[in-house]
């Protein structure tokens, strides 16, 4: 009998929740009907912002004056980038030479640590590029 009133419930209940799930997705708000009509549709659904120069109806000569600048600004630009590839390069060449350094004061044991907790921070994301703070040194090891 109790088994009876037990499947009863359960089935009222079942049949209650797929109900909720079956109702229909709350209406979309205005403002997003407009919003559509000044997206492109990419595919997988991500939609991609209107070029600015559609946002603003620019006229060709108009269009025209902007690509020059832009293609203006390109060229001031390049000298400077490719300066900065050679600054990066350095810091990267410093930066290699100093952990050399560092590493050669290194115990074979401590070496080996350094390996496992680079192994770690990479899987955890952590480090320059990671985005996320760094863990705390690990304890002193007692000789």
């Amino acid at each position: 009998m109790n088994k009876i009133i037990l499947s009863g419930i359960s089935l009222s209940l079942l049949l209650g929740a797929s109900g909720a799930f079956a109702a229909d997705p709350p209406p979309v708000p205005p403002h997003h009907y407009e919003f559509q009509k000044h997206e492109r549709v990419l595919p997988h659904h991500r939609r991609a912002p209107v070029p600015l120069e559609e946002r603003l109806n620019l006229t060709d000569e108009q269009k025209e004056k902007a690509k020059a600048i832009r293609e203006e600004g390109r060229e001031k630009l390049k000298p400077i980038m490719k300066e900065m590839k050679e600054l990066r390069e350095k810091a990267d060449k410093i930066r290699k030479e100093n952990m050399k350094e560092f590493e050669d004061i290194l115990t074979p044991e401590q070496k080996e640590i350094l390996k496992s907790s680079r192994k770690d921070d990479f899987r955890r994301g952590v480090g320059p590029k990671g985005g996320k703070e760094l863990p705390p040194p690990p304890p002193p090891i007692e000789e």
